[in-house]
């Protein structure tokens, strides 16, 4: 991990997140990012400037007898369940652009045939206006390609 303190650039490299089942869920080789503001983060609203992504590999998948992504799981285990106090900000995530590249999407669902339902290789994303609010997620995609 790289910090500048003078700038609040980050880099980091080899960030691995692991399903339930001990696989790769999220995989990235390099993100590079600049932290706009950092009090905000506190409050969980954090506000980043461009986001690098490169070497990303998302593995999306449904085990046998699964109805649920390995995402999902992941994310239910994000939320307490408990209901925010009144006047308490939702959770609050923003780029003003995200590039990725040299990435892969692998959606696979061992509850069918083909198992393996999609996955883009050579992927690459040029998105801006990123934002996450809540459940809700929004972004304007300017290119997208993949193999």
């Amino acid at each position: 991990m790289q910090l500048s303190l003078l700038s609040l650039n980050t880099g980091l490299k080899g960030i691995y997140i692991e399903d339930y089942k001990k696989d790769t869920l999220i995989y990235i080789q390099k993100l590079s990012t600049s932290i706009l503001n950092l009090r905000g983060m506190a409050n969980n609203r954090m506000n980043f400037g461009d986001v690098s992504v490169n070497g990303l590999y998302l593995n999306l998948k449904t085990y046998q007898g699964d109805d649920f992504t390995n995402l999902d799981v992941f994310i239910d285990k994000l939320d307490d369940g408990k209901p925010r106090d009144p006047g308490t900000p939702p959770f609050f995530l923003s780029s003003s652009e995200i590039s990725i590249a040299d990435s892969r999407f692998k959606l696979s669902d061992e509850n069918t045939e083909p198992i393996e339902q999609l996955h883009f290789k050579r992927l690459g994303i040029l998105a801006r206006d990123f934002q996450i609010l809540g459940p809700d997620v929004t972004t304007h995609i300017e290119a997208l390609s993949f193999h």
